[in-house]
């Protein structure tokens, strides 16, 4: 399975999808962020950090603060967020198989992330940080266009269907391994275990 030129499809079957639905709300860009932790309420660690889903249509890049900024007839541009911070090492990006479908930048900090957008016209935001999109003078999860989008994910390109086929084959691993464990007398987490084993 060539995941490069899979996802190379599908990245353009998703931006031959935004064209029309940022010209029928008035838009001619987006931005959407990977999204911002929270911190639980007095105390000082982050919940678990789940990307944006609208982010996550477009680019499988982990973690927060990153950006996307979509233009219909341009390569799409994401900024990524890498801190140059004495408690989170950042590791290099690689060369994973989606990489050459943006124009990648990288920014050590938030201001420098958000400044790497550069001129955004008329542009829409999607995502929870809203303060920085507010900032930058973009119109805040327009309901008009996040329906379009919403409506978009519905339909499952060839690289998402892949990539659905992949993970029910290690789920499937998985629960056998579990399943057996637990005929074997296993206790809940030793049949934990045997499905991570499994999976991988």
């Amino acid at each position: 399975m060539d995941l490069r030129a899979l996802f190379r499809d599908h990245l353009d079957t998703r931006m031959a999808a935004l064209a029309p639905a940022l010209e029928a709300t008035g838009y001619d860009t987006l931005v959407i962020s990977s999204g911002q932790p929270f911190t639980y309420f007095a105390d000082d660690q982050d919940a678990p950090f789940n990307a944006i889903p609208h982010f996550r249509h477009h680019c499988p890049l982990e973690g927060p603060h990153h950006l996307l900024m979509l233009k219909p007839g341009q390569k799409p541009r994401l900024v990524r967020f890498a801190p140059e911070d004495f408690w989170y090492e950042q590791l290099p990006l690689g060369d994973p198989f989606w990489a050459d479908s943006f124009d990648v930048v990288e920014a050590a900090t938030l201001d420098a992330v958000w400044a790497s957008l550069g001129d955004l016209g008329r542009g829409a935001y999607v995502g929870n940080e809203v303060d920085r999109a507010e900032a930058a003078g973009l119109a805040l999860n327009p309901l008009d266009l996040t329906l379009q989008l919403d409506w978009n994910r519905g339909l499952k390109t060839p690289y998402e269907v892949a990539c659905i086929e992949v993970a029910a084959a290690m789920a499937a691993r998985g629960h056998e391994a579990g399943r057996r464990a637990f005929f074997a007398g296993a206790n809940e987490l030793e049949i934990h275990h045997a499905y991570v084993q499994a999976v991988g």
